[in-house]
């Protein structure tokens, strides 16, 4: 959060701004936050001292990190992240659950991906997705 309020321009403040525009849509903002009055004015000052904008940096801040730790590979890391409603592949991807089964002759579908997936070279690790439609085995 320093670092945002240090240097607001910075490559790592524009990352964080894009990011949280993109994943936070001006409704579910507003509708977090009820209680401030809604001019433009006061919606951008309480991402310097919210909590949850607090939470959003610090997430983000891990990912930058992933992302240029990844360019730093020779060869470069691939990240891939499994879309929703794709059929499971246990090549690529690890079910979080792991305590349930598959109806018969169902295939596993992808619910959403919990932990993006990685290729070093031809090494892959496993993205950790949820999956739908899943009957419970406990």
């Amino acid at each position: 959060m320093e670092l945002l309020r240090s240097n607001p321009t910075s490559e790592f403040s524009r990352f964080c701004e894009k990011k949280y525009q993109e994943l936070i849509h001006p409704a579910m903002e507003s509708s977090l936050f009820c209680n401030l009055d809604q001019n433009e004015a006061v919606l951008s000052s309480w991402r310097s001292l919210s909590i949850f904008y607090e939470s959003f940096v610090n997430m983000a801040s891990s990912v930058w990190t992933l992302h240029k730790l990844a360019f730093s590979f020779d060869p470069i890391v691939e990240i891939f992240q499994v879309e929703r409603g794709v059929d499971f592949s246990m090549v690529f991807m690890e079910d979080v659950t792991r305590k349930f089964t598959l109806p018969a002759k169902a295939r596993a579908k992808v619910g959403f991906t919990v932990f993006p997936g990685f290729k070093v070279g031809r090494t892959v690790i496993q993205s950790q997705v949820y999956l739908n439609g899943l009957k419970c085995t406990e």
